[in-house]
């Protein structure tokens, strides 16, 4: 049998296959040869498919709105805490707290709350066990946190804020995250890319 004859049938081979693939990621290609009453009904129901993708469309439109609307809202009481973290406004104390007398011998008073944003990143029940001791001296240093959204929602910034350190000269380190099809998908937003700053090492 000569050699290289089989090739034409192998090819013909791959060719069917390939029809069957097409044939296959659409169980409807072959419309026009359904019965007509059951042709009639899927193309109503691909007509109604596309009534609920412009309802979808039109939530997703005022969703978004509502969600910058709260975030503003937001915004405010974030602002509230920041301000007592860092210092730059106290909590007067009730008139019906108790003096505390190791209190009043400490000289040195506290400004703000130190370490606040350490604690609740290792505190966190997602991401406290990736803070390793490494960290945490560097940590120790971070002021705030911020995030910010983009209008349509399909991504998101997060900025630490630190105070001066002996490890970097950033002020702030960022990470962007961006997510496909956007946040406010009702099914889990799957993450498509990141980026984020550089770090200035001293």
């Amino acid at each position: 049998k000569p050699k290289g004859k089989s090739a034409p049938a192998e090819e013909e081979d791959d060719d069917e296959d390939e029809e069957g693939d097409d044939e296959d990621e659409d169980g409807f290609n072959d419309l026009e040869d359904l019965p007509k009453d059951i042709l009639r009904r899927i193309k109503k129901i691909r007509s109604i498919h596309e009534e609920y993708e412009e309802i979808e469309a039109a939530y997703k439109v005022e969703r978004i709105a509502l969600e910058k609307k709260y975030l503003e809202q937001k915004r405010v009481s974030i602002e509230k805490r920041r301000q007592i973290v860092s210092g730059e406004v106290d909590v007067p104390a009730e008139a019906d707290e108790p003096e505390n007398a190791d209190e009043e011998e400490n000289t040195t008073p506290v400004t703000g709350i130190p370490g606040f944003w350490l604690t609740c990143l290792t505190s966190h029940h997602a991401i406290g066990e990736l803070v390793t001791e490494e960290d945490i001296p560097a940590l120790e240093s971070l002021a705030d946190i911020t995030c910010d959204y983009d209008d349509s929602f399909t991504s998101f910034n997060l900025t630490f804020h630190f105070r001066e350190n002996e490890f970097f000269t950033n002020t702030t380190l960022s990470k962007k995250y961006e997510v496909s099809p956007d946040l406010l998908d009702d099914k889990a937003p799957a993450l498509s890319e990141t980026s984020c700053s550089e770090i200035n090492w001293k």
